[in-house]
């Protein structure tokens, strides 16, 4: 039986083929029954032999065919809090910044729109705009990008629109987010830009660590910006260095230092960068 494409309604072939070994034996069978065959996936139709041959008996057999996903086009776009289109001053390609180029800065928080709005443009579908989701990816801290303006630098984020569940429809774009995942099946998506916040020595307080009898130690260090206090390993990494002493460079050193210090470098990550 042929595949035949979502419409939201049942879907009941006409036309089927039967073999056997290799002969078509199609006028043999009959069918007299549906299975629902209304949602995106498998359907099914029920044959049986015509009255009175005399080559196949036996009870109705359960045929299956795919009912595949309706392809749908669409255009999003992103409006700011006054209502204003801006998807043309946000949208980025993300290898090279546009004159003028909106953006949001990273503050640990989502980096949302004030609205969306999809507008369907394929013709004679049955989908509406209901039958879709709009949704955000990488939109705290954003995928490291090539994006660069003098000693700013910026990381991608989207917006997109997929179906919902249980719907028949699907799209053909696809992106793929920072751990190296494909959203797949989008009908349309905006990139845009999340500025990285730089942080200099100033953002940076460390205190002295104490002796202890020859283990492992490594000193405090407070990363503060704009009155944020940063983690560890979320916002920026520790590199201990050991400055002309008698240890390895790493995470822990051991001796008394006798005035002379190690070092400590500081490198922002995800939304933050610079090093101090």
């Amino acid at each position: 039986i042929a595949k035949e494409q979502y419409t939201g309604k049942a879907i009941r072939p006409r036309k089927f083929k039967a073999t056997l070994n290799g002969n078509d034996v199609t006028d043999q069978f009959e069918i007299v029954d549906y299975g629902e065959n209304v949602n995106a996936g498998k359907g099914t139709v029920v044959l049986k032999p015509v009255d009175g041959n005399k080559n196949f008996t036996g009870g109705n057999i359960t045929a299956e065919f795919d009912i595949y996903k309706e392809a749908v086009a669409g255009t999003i776009a992103v409006y700011d809090a006054n209502g204003e289109n801006v998807t043309s001053k946000y949208a980025t390609d993300g290898k090279t910044l546009k004159t003028n180029q909106q953006s949001f800065t990273f503050d640990g928080n989502e980096q949302i729109f004030a609205t969306e709005k999809l507008t369907l443009t394929t013709k004679d579908t049955t989908a509406k705009a209901s039958d879709f989701e709009i949704k955000y990816a990488e939109n705290v801290t954003g995928i490291p990008s090539s994006l660069k303006s003098g000693n700013d630098k910026y990381n991608i984020a989207y917006v997109y629109v997929v179906a919902k569940d249980c719907t028949g429809y699907t799209g053909t774009k696809s992106f793929t987010t920072a751990d190296g995942t494909t959203i797949k099946g989008v009908v349309d998506y905006v990139a845009f830009a999340i500025k990285n916040v730089k942080f200099v020595k100033q953002n940076v307080y460390v205190q002295n660590a104490t002796y202890a009898g020859g283990l492992p130690v490594k000193p405090s260090v407070l990363v503060q910006i704009n009155g944020n206090t940063l983690v560890e390993g979320k916002d920026y990494t520790l590199t201990l260095k050991a400055n002309g002493h008698n240890d390895p460079s790493g995470v822990n050193f051991v001796n008394v230092t006798d005035g002379k210090v190690y070092k400590v470098e500081v490198t922002g990550i995800n939304g933050y960068t610079g090093s101090s």
